[in-house]
């Protein structure tokens, strides 16, 4: 059970991480912006 725990968690890991570099190479200006926004309204 543990193992499924672990396998879930590192795919989680690995779809946002793709996500994330996918977006961050598709357009960084935009990412910082969407970035800075939630930092400003935070």
């Amino acid at each position: 059970m543990r193992a499924a725990w672990i396998a879930a968690t590192v795919a989680v890991l690995l779809i946002v991480s793709s996500i994330v570099a996918f977006a961050g190479w598709l357009s960084p200006p935009a990412l910082l912006a969407v970035l800075s926004g939630l930092t400003f309204c935070g």
